[in-house]
């Protein structure tokens, strides 16, 4: 099944879901923006609780922004975006040809940092060498700083004049940025005090972020949903 979805209760979204293309492609193998938005559509729905929409509803796949709910008395627009270093892009693609080991060094990763050739990354993937590691809560501060980069990367295209609004404007992350195992909780109150800061909620409403095995919702508040598998 493709979108568009109907669904007139939760329990026919749950089927629908389930019958969902949501195979995503290595990045050797043709992975594109498409691939990841419907991924991370099809977790995101199975994982929202229910309440937060109104049956029936419909799904579309559009542009400006990527998605849009459309209940009976009000619509939903959703922005997607992955959270991932286009470094760590990279060497993912020239991992899965066959360089370097299985098991690996993270390396550092900043948001924005400077882009590096192949041959540059080539050759830090078969050096692997260790680096300065994380110590304390360094993990949960940077995931928190990493979310906040991609919020802000979207403030200025959803803000713009050709940029349709709705009656509520969310914004999707998939978390994708390569740390240490992160303690959400904690993770998530860095990020919240970061996004009070921030100028975030003048545009969105509601902020999810799908990590692992949680679904963070910020609306400005912080909760945490469990991931649930389409169709599970």
């Amino acid at each position: 099944m493709k979108i568009p979805i109907r669904a007139a209760s939760p329990e026919e979204l749950i089927a629908k879901l389930s019958m969902l293309d949501i195979d995503v492609p290595l990045r050797s193998e043709g992975r594109t923006t498409e691939h990841v938005e419907r991924y991370g559509l099809a977790y995101f729905l199975s994982s929202i609780p229910h309440e937060k929409l109104l049956f029936p509803l419909s799904v579309t796949h559009n542009d400006k922004p990527d998605f849009v709910i459309d209940c009976s008395s009000f619509s939903i627009g959703i922005e997607h975006i992955e959270a991932v270093s286009q470094n760590a892009a990279m060497s993912s693609f020239i991992r899965e040809s066959g360089v370097g080991k299985g098991i690996y060094f993270i390396p550092h990763a900043a948001p924005g940092e400077r882009v590096k050739k192949g041959k540059k990354l080539r050759q830090e993937i078969e050096a692997d060498e260790c680096g300065s590691g994380w110590v304390g809560d360094a993990p949960e501060r940077e995931w928190a700083e990493a979310m906040l980069y991609f919020v802000n990367k979207k403030v200025p295209i959803v803000t713009a004049t050709e940029f349709k609004r709705y009656e509520a404007n969310w914004l999707l992350i998939y978390d994708n940025w390569q740390l240490p195992t992160v303690k959400p909780h904690v993770a998530a109150n860095f990020l919240e005090d970061l996004l009070r800061r921030s100028k975030a909620f003048e545009t969105f409403d509601s902020i999810f972020i799908i990590s692992h095995e949680y679904l963070h919702e910020f609306s400005p508040k912080h909760l945490i949903h469990n991931i649930n598998k389409p169709g599970a």
